[in-house]
């Protein structure tokens, strides 16, 4: 009987069945074992420019938050009727701090007209009730349109030059011509010394010596802040005037036509990214209580500066 081939073989596939059932349970315990990382970029959810979508759950309307940035949907337990208990789930903030997890479930949701369905983890360290993280969006083929406009904030310690020429100011005389400074209250001279020490610091204007000096005055904004600006007016007066024709709005509104897609440029302080001429720098001298100041860069007021710019 021991030496029967039969035998053996039957024994031999009944000892490797064995086998392959221990791996598979080893397997299985592993993947038990196995933990997966999740992670959310919002925790509080403050901001005004989030997207928040009104959500009806069970005829109860709750706020969702759209993230884009988060690889799982999560939910508040308060809006949860039952839950699953899950293992090996890791839920971290984009910063890295961890969140509890209490569960996990299928959902059924609406939004205006729409039923969906998708799961979510369960979690009360959220402040918002739901967040419909990348896993909904790439689900629903979800596109984001965004039809209001988004204002980027640049750093501006220092204004930099557009390396493209130089302002010139070619007068009709000699001599220089000089006008005295208006009378301010002291909230304006304040809001000058204010504008003037930040000109210093940018490297838009320096101290000065020069016989050239006209006042500088103010003008508000509508953000409600203001704007230094220089009575240049005299030197204008002296000024010769660019004959170079300027391009008409019109003929340039007419260039556009069969066009589909525009876009503009907004430069930031555009007219002091272009550098004045050395020999005329004395010219844009401007005084005010603080001391005489002149311009490094290209001011507004100047004749000649759109054609310049």
């Amino acid at each position: 009987i021991k030496d029967c081939r039969k035998l053996k073989w039957k024994n031999s596939q009944q000892a490797r069945g064995i086998d392959i059932l221990e791996d598979q349970e080893e397997m299985g315990r592993k993947e038990e074992n196995k933990s997966i990382d999740y992670y959310t970029n919002h925790v509080n959810v403050d901001d005004k420019t989030e997207i928040k979508l009104e959500i009806q759950i069970k005829n109860k309307n709750i706020l969702a938050l759209l993230d884009t940035g988060s690889t799982i949907n999560l939910i508040n337990s308060k809006y949860v009727s039952s839950m699953e208990k899950v293992k090996g789930i890791n839920l971290k903030t984009a910063s890295g701090a961890s969140m509890k997890v209490l569960g996990k479930t299928l959902l059924d949701f609406k939004y205006r007209d729409l039923m969906f369905q998708d799961n979510f983890i369960v979690t009360d360290d959220i402040k918002t009730p739901m967040i419909l993280g990348f896993p909904f969006c790439r689900k629903e083929k979800l596109s984001l349109i965004f039809n209001e406009d988004i204002r980027i904030s640049f750093a501006k310690e220092r204004i930099r030059e557009a390396g493209l020429g130089e302002h010139k100011i070619i007068t009709t005389c000699a001599t220089s011509v000089a006008a005295h400074c208006y009378r301010r209250s002291i909230e304006e001279s304040k809001e000058i010394l204010k504008i003037v020490k930040q000109y210093l610091k940018e490297g838009i204007i320096r101290e000065s010596n020069s016989p050239w000096r006209s006042p500088a005055i103010l003008k508000a904004k509508k953000s409600g802040e203001f704007r230094l600006c220089i009575d240049y007016r005299r030197l204008n007066q002296v000024t010769i005037k660019d004959k170079y024709p300027m391009p008409r709005i019109d003929e340039t509104l007419e260039q556009l036509n069969g066009c589909s897609v525009f876009s503009k440029l907004d430069a930031l302080s555009g007219f002091l990214q272009i550098r004045m001429h050395e020999d005329d720098i004395e010219k844009t001298a401007f005084e005010c209580r603080e001391g005489l100041f002149e311009f490094l860069k290209m001011p507004f007021g100047l004749a000649n500066v759109s054609a310049t710019f």
